[in-house]
């Protein structure tokens, strides 16, 4: 078992969770999945240092390694780990019946994993209570005293409601009515954009030609960060022009059109590093690792002086937008991107700009029958004192 000491680092400018351990390869592949990253500087592995990264962590590695912390995290990881161990048979047989029914139904291995996670940490929060004696009081008091209080975001609250819906909807006898628990109101935000202009930039900044064309691969297709790493050479389709989006999100195939530049770099691409499988295979495994790509997007925008918080993902709400600026009808745009619902896809016809550039302001229709550089003008005496100078500069 792998020893793991965990303390709080300062690096960067924020406060970051430092893992110092001894060279483990299969524990390293497992962080950079994670989304940590090695400083040479501290000689450790690292990420933002909040609850969401904490619980992901023992949500992980936390039954296969040996964990040493000092006493800012001990209390946090305690808590937790304590949710998930020393469960009763009753537990651990509801909890056994709960994943087999998840596998047959055919959920991801990937949403089982977090499913079975979420169900551990509620049930070991009342292993001493029988399943049948839990109640809505319970659920709120959960939510309250281990979601809010550790600062989870709303989303995990809400995919946790639908966690106990689908492990307490196929017992009986049960006091628990999940249907009149409120869930937690839906964080709505827009998703960061990247200009056609900064697509651009990010990829000329890039000189190596397989970092290049897997940066513009994400964008020419709208791909999610998983679907290109488990792209294959067999799913790209020149004679076609079409590449193939084998079960994706949601258990869909689906395909994408194969543009003829893009087609022109993954060639120039397959004369250098001759791919055998995957379309985009790692140093010491057949595919590229998700943690690379992120840095290599990283590292193209701050080359470019791009400081907006973005990832992969921004990529393709980039090419959703773009599309959608272009005059692509909504219903294509939400089949290129393999949504089930046209709700989902509608958020982007929130951000694009042609459209919203375009509409006047009423403001300016006051002024509609003068010309505003016109001192003469009527209108502008509501304006006065102020001048109109020609150039606003960065305003």
């Amino acid at each position: 078992m792998v020893n793991i000491e965990i303390k709080p680092i300062q690096h960067r400018g924020k406060s970051q969770i430092g893992l110092f351990f001894k060279y483990n390869e299969g524990l390293k592949e497992q962080l950079k999945d994670l989304g940590y990253i090695f400083s040479q500087t501290h000689q450790c592995w690292y990420i933002e240092n909040n609850q969401e990264n904490k619980r992901r962590l023992l949500q992980t590695i936390g039954n296969s390694v040996q964990i040493k912390v000092n006493s800012e995290n001990s209390s946090f990881l305690k808590n937790n780990s304590n949710l998930r161990s020393n469960l009763t048979e009753e537990v651990q047989l509801e909890l056994k019946e709960f994943e087999d029914y998840l596998v047959s139904v055919r959920y991801g291995s990937r949403t089982i994993e977090v499913y079975m996670d979420l169900a551990r940490l509620f049930l070991g929060y009342y292993k001493n209570k029988r399943i049948e004696e839990i109640t809505n009081e319970d659920v709120e008091r959960f939510n309250y005293e281990v979601i809010i209080k550790r600062q989870y975001s709303s989303s995990y609250q809400r995919q946790l409601m639908g966690v106990l819906r689908l492990l307490f909807g196929r017992r009986k006898g049960i006091q628990l009515n999940l249907e009149t628990i409120q869930r937690p109101r839906k964080e709505y935000r827009l998703p960061e954009v990247f200009s056609q202009e900064e697509v651009l930039a990010i990829i000329g900044s890039i000189e190596n030609i397989k970092h290049r064309a897997i940066i513009s691969l994400m964008y020419a297709a709208g791909l999610r960060i998983s679907e290109l790493t488990h792209l294959k050479i067999s799913d790209i389709d020149s004679n076609r022009m079409q590449i193939r989006i084998a079960c994706a999100k949601g258990k869909k195939d689906r395909y994408v059109g194969l543009s003829d530049k893009i087609l022109v770099l993954l060639k120039n691409y397959f004369a250098e590093y001759h791919p055998k499988v995957y379309l985009f295979n790692g140093q010491e495994r057949e595919r590229y690792s998700e943690e690379s790509i992120r840095q290599i997007l990283k590292e193209a925008c701050r080359r470019v002086g791009i400081s907006k918080k973005v990832s992969p993902h921004t990529l393709r709400h980039s090419y959703a937008t773009h599309l959608l600026e272009n005059g692509v009808d909504l219903r294509y745009v939400q089949e290129l991107l393999g949504h089930s619902r046209p709700e989902t896809t509608m958020i982007y016809t929130h951000v694009t700009q042609r459209r919203m550039i375009s509409i006047k302001s009423p403001f300016d229709l006051l002024f509609k029958d003068g010309n505003l550089s016109n001192p003469e003008n009527p209108n502008l005496k509501m304006l006065k004192p102020w001048s109109i100078p020609e150039n606003l500069g960065g305003l």
